[in-house]
Formats: structure tokens, C-alpha cells, sequence
């Protein structure tokens, strides 16, 4: 496939996540930046020995979840980093947010998860668990090692019944060619997990690059994730039902969404727009709030409401898309973005954070909603 053969799949049919500012179903909370692996690329740069890594304090998160709630109607608190099982008050901070009436879900590199620590966060009360692991952080540089690792991991969540697993990863360029094997895996091991994020990094600017040579680059990012998307379509055997807009550019999602059902050894039922849609709103009609589709309250209503059998459950495919900066100076983000951060009273998209942080004009300007 060429670069002008690839095109991102056309949105209109699809659902789009009708979110908003004040109304969205996830908000992230990073309780420290401090991480037990060094992966290359880092967004948060926690792979930087020299950067300042301060756990936040409890009251600091008491605090941080009580305006989130009120800034926010949310459904679900993401606890990201860093890697939130070095944070040693980590169960605390769950109970506190389950008791604000609050989903909870936990990232991690999965180091520090073993079959009771994961009891431990059931039992305070974590809702999915998203485990990164793939072969650009060190500890598994074979696709052969890569999957021994997920596997272990799917036998570990197997016994855990009340608690969703997900698998996330990066997919750079290279990693296309061994997709299809991923996703025999995925397909393979869908009784247990729930949702697999792809989340696309396609090539980095020079260090200290001008505006210009980052334009440059992400018109190279836009063309690998044109074509990683189909590739990523292909070799799962799905068809997207939803997805995320982008702040500048319609036709450029910010993140797509397939959920699949299968059987033993075979696909049962694609979900449509149309029925992840009225699902969608039936659940904000009856709870309030938009589900997060990571959890398990939200996965089991979308079972029970879509007629699923417990055997056959759905699994929710997402590819999440890197920022690109337009010519015309401006980041085209996700449209009031899931993944967002609460920094100095605003909810900022947790991977521009860094950036906003620093002043960065172009990144202020683009993210402001």
C-alpha cells in the first residue's frame, strides 16, 4: 500500500463521541511521573534520570479529584504516570475516588503486578486494568518474548472476575509486519481481554527542532498513521464503529473504536455505528454520565444490553493517533480529549501536558477548548 493509497476510514458512518468540556467520561491522574522502566519515547519523559519525580501527597489527590468533579461530569478516574504502582498510597487514592461515586482504572507496565497485587486492587475497588508491554522498553525485544508476557498476564486476570484487562502498545513502523500475529493473539485470548489500545508513534522530529522541521515530521506521522490504520484494520479482521474527532481537521480521527465478539476460534458479531451508538446513549440516559469503555460496569451494561452471551463477550479494539502540527501552526489534537490531565484549574490532554507546562504557544493555543 502506498502513501497516496492510504486513507483514514471515512468517519460519516461512523458514531462519533459526542463528548464534551464538561461532560466526558474519563479524566487522568498521574500520582507520580517516577517509572521502573526506560522506554524510549517516553511521554511523560519519565525515562529521564534528571527530571523532578514528587509523588503527589493524599490530600493532594483528595483535592485533585474533588475539582475534577466539580469541572467535570465524569465517569471513570485513569491512574497513569510514571507507573502508579510505585506510588506507595495507590489503594487509599481508589478508595477515596470510589467513594466520590467514581469508576476507577489503573496503567502499568505490570513489574510490580503479580496475581496479589492485583487482589489488592480489586478488592479496593479497580474496575480494568490496562498493562503495557511491548518490545521497545527493554524487557522484551522479540515478538516470541512480547507474548509470552501477555500471557502470562492473561492467565493472571483469567482468575480475577471482577476486574477488566486490557493490553496496550506502541506501534512504530516496524511493528506493522507483526500485527497480524498480534491479533491472532488478541482473538485468541478475547474470553479475558477486554480492550487492546494501539497506540500509534510514527517518526520523531530532530532534537531541538524548528516549527518548520515538526511540521515536516508529522505530514511523515499522518502518512504512516493513514496506512497503519488500514494495516491495523486488516490484520484484526474489524470494522470501526466509532471514533474520536479532532480539533482542526474533520476528516483525521483522533482515536477509532472496533468491538468485536468472538467465539472459540472465530469471530461472532461486529458491533455497527448504530448499535454502539444507541447503547452509548442509553447508557448516559440511564446513568448520567457517558460509559468509559474500559471498566467493567460500562462493559458488562454494553453486554447485557446488546443481547451478548457471557461466552462470547465484546472486545473493544482502539487505535489511538499522535498529535499532528499543521502548517498552519496549530496541534491538531483530539476533540475534548478522554485522556485529560487537571493542571492549574484546566483539563489539558495528558500528552501536550509537558509542553503546556513549559509555555509553549502553539500547544496553549491548541488545546484551549
Amino acid at each position: 500500500m502506498t502513501e497516496t493509497e492510504a486513507r483514514y476510514p471515512e468517519l460519516g458512518p461512523l458514531y462519533r463521541w459526542p463528548f464534551g468540556l464538561t461532560d466526558n467520561p474519563n479524566v487522568v491522574i498521574e500520582p507520580t511521573t517516577a517509572c521502573n522502566l526506560n522506554c524510549a519515547a517516553c511521554y511523560r519523559g519519565s525515562n529521564d534520570p534528571s527530571r523532578r519525580q514528587l509523588p503527589m501527597t493524599l490530600p493532594e489527590i483528595y483535592a485533585y479529584i474533588d475539582e475534577a468533579l466539580s469541572l467535570r461530569q465524569f465517569h471513570t478516574l485513569s491512574f497513569l504516570g510514571g507507573e502508579p504502582l510505585l506510588y506507595r498510597e495507590l489503594d487509599q487514592a481508589v478508595l477515596y475516588a470510589r467513594k466520590r461515586g467514581l469508576a476507577v482504572g489503573v496503567y502499568t507496565n505490570g513489574e510490580l503486578l503479580h496475581k496479589y497485587r492485583a487482589r489488592e486492587l480489586q478488592t479496593a475497588g479497580v474496575s480494568y486494568i490496562y498493562v503495557h508491554v511491548d518490545r521497545h522498553q527493554g524487557r522484551t525485544p522479540t515478538t516470541a518474548e512480547t507474548t509470552a508476557l501477555w500471557n502470562h498476564f492473561c492467565e493472571m486476570f483469567r482468575k480475577l472476575k471482577d476486574v477488566n484487562f486490557g493490553i496496550g502498545l506502541i506501534v512504530h513502523e516496524a511493528d506493522l509486519p507483526d500485527l497480524q500475529c498480534h491479533a491472532e493473539f488478541f482473538k485468541a485470548n478475547a474470553d479475558v481481554i477486554r480492550f487492546v489500545n494501539l497506540s500509534l508513534l510514527g517518526p520523531l522530529p530532530p532534537e531541538h527542532a524548528t516549527t518548520a522541521q515538526i511540521v515536516a515530521t508529522s505530514t511523515a506521522v499522518d502518512a504512516f498513521q493513514r496506512r497503519a490504520c488500514e494495516v491495523i484494520r486488516i490484520a484484526f479482521g474489524v470494522e470501526f464503529c466509532s471514533y474520536m474527532g479532532s480539533k482542526f481537521r474533520s476528516e483525521v480521527p483522533g482515536k477509532l473504536m472496533a468491538a468485536t465478539a468472538y467465539g472459540p476460534g472465530s469471530r461472532v458479531a461486529r458491533m455497527s455505528a448504530e448499535q454502539f451508538g444507541h447503547l452509548n446513549e442509553r447508557y448516559r440516559s440511564e446513568f448520567g454520565r457517558y460509559p468509559y469503555l474500559l471498566g467493567k460496569e460500562s462493559t458488562d451494561d454494553f453486554a447485557k444490553h446488546s443481547a451478548r452471551v457471557v461466552d462470547s463477550p465484546w472486545q473493544y479494539l482502539v487505535i489511538s493517533l499522535s498529535p499532528l502540527l499543521l502548517p498552519e501552526h496549530r496541534w491538531n489534537v483530539c476533540h475534548f480529549c478522554t485522556d485529560c490531565v487537571l493542571y492549574d484549574h484546566r483539563f489539558v490532554p495528558m500528552c501536550q501536558l509537558d509542553p503546556f507546562k513549559a509555555g509553549d504557544p502553539l500547544v496553549d493555543e491548541s488545546v484551549r477548548y
